[in-house]
C-alpha cells in the first residue's frame, strides 16, 4: 500500500505570535485532525533550545507555512525573523 501523500510534506510550520496561542492551538488540532503533522514552538522547543537555530532549521525544512497575521503578530519580532528566515529560502 502507498503512503499517503500527506507524509511527503513534512512538518506544518504556524509562525505567529505567543499571545496568539490560543487561537493556534486550535488550529493545530484541526491541522493535526485532517492527518499532517505540526511543528509548534510549544511541541518541538525545550529550555535551553537555541531558539534562532531551532526555529531557522523547522523553517528550512518546511513544505508548508502558515502565518497568522494578527495585531500582535505584526509587532511580534520573532514573526519577522520567521518571515525573514523564509525570504532566504526562497
Amino acid at each position: 500500500m502507498m503512503p499517503s501523500s500527506k507524509c511527503f510534506i513534512g512538518k506544518v510550520f504556524i509562525s505567529h505570535s505567543s499571545l496568539d496561542k490560543p487561537i493556534v492551538r486550535k488550529l493545530s488540532q484541526a491541522i493535526k485532525k485532517a492527518g499532517f503533522e505540526v511543528w509548534l514552538d510549544e511541541h518541538e522547543l525545550v529550555v535551553g533550545d537555541p531558539l534562532g537555530k531551532r526555529i531557522a532549521d523547522a523553517l528550512q525544512v518546511a513544505k508548508i507555512v502558515i502565518v497568522v497575521v494578527s495585531p500582535n503578530s505584526i509587532k511580534s519580532q520573532w514573526l519577522k525573523y520567521e518571515l525573514n528566515q523564509l525570504r532566504k529560502e526562497w
